[in-house]
């Protein structure tokens, strides 16, 4: 598909909650289009990368907002993505693991660590042909986005996507604590005070769970043609 995606660029926002295909989509979407593509919740995980290193209770906020305050993690552009440093040191392969995912979940609640990387994200955001990708990002973090999308699946093919990737990536995982522990932190995210996880009332609603990645790819890119057309 050719259109005047090619020439314009935009900013995209793409929300969703775990395994909805939606990072992968991101990165592929990137390619198509010439963008830049930001998963933000990377940015959560290396905060708990930073707390774990720090050996701070996750449970105890006022020390990682303290950790917040300093500002630990930076953005680097390479290729179709931004990567993660702390203090200079590029984390961005280490963050895929289920402890950060759990601590990620844990500090994510907390005001001063979602007003640093909201700061930190709108400020990507600002840029022309970038893609973010997260939980509010639609509502929260580029709520004027020409473009939004929401990415789900049914939590069964959603645990089935996590599961064979942490047992590919040779973590030991059953498929039915996956499903649990992905719909508790669904309800997490939906219930949290602060940039709860839920669709741009303007936002594309995708559902993954029958199409491939190339079908929905194709959708997102007719949907960006639509719009600036």
């Amino acid at each position: 598909m050719r259109g005047r995606y090619l020439d314009k660029k935009i900013a995209i926002a793409i929300d969703g909650p775990s395994a909805s295909g939606k990072t992968t989509a991101a990165k592929l979407l990137a390619k198509r289009l010439g963008y830049r593509y930001l998963d933000t919740g990377l940015l959560y995980r290396a905060l708990a990368w930073k707390v774990m290193k720090e050996k701070i209770d996750p449970l105890k906020e006022d020390e990682v907002s303290r950790l917040c305050r300093l500002k630990p993690v930076r953005l680097e552009e390479s290729d179709h993505r931004y990567r993660i440093r702390i203090e200079g040191v590029d984390v961005t392969e280490e963050l895929k693991t289920p402890e950060l995912s759990k601590v990620s979940s844990l500090i994510s609640k907390y005001k001063a660590v979602r007003e640093s990387l909201i700061q930190l994200q709108r400020e990507v955001g600002k840029e022309a042909g970038v893609i973010l990708v997260g939980r509010d990002i639609g509502t929260q973090i580029l709520p004027d986005a020409p473009v939004k999308f929401f990415m789900d699946a049914s939590i069964e093919v959603r645990g089935k996507r996590r599961y064979e990737e942490l047992v590919n990536r040779g973590f030991k995982s059953e498929l039915a604590e996956t499903i649990r522990e992905m719909s508790q932190r669904d309800q997490q995210d939906r219930d949290r005070a602060i940039s709860p996880m839920q669709a741009a009332p303007d936002s594309v609603y995708l559902d993954t769970s029958g199409d491939s990645l190339e079908v929905v790819v194709e959708k997102m890119l007719a949907e960006v043609n639509r719009q600036i057309s």
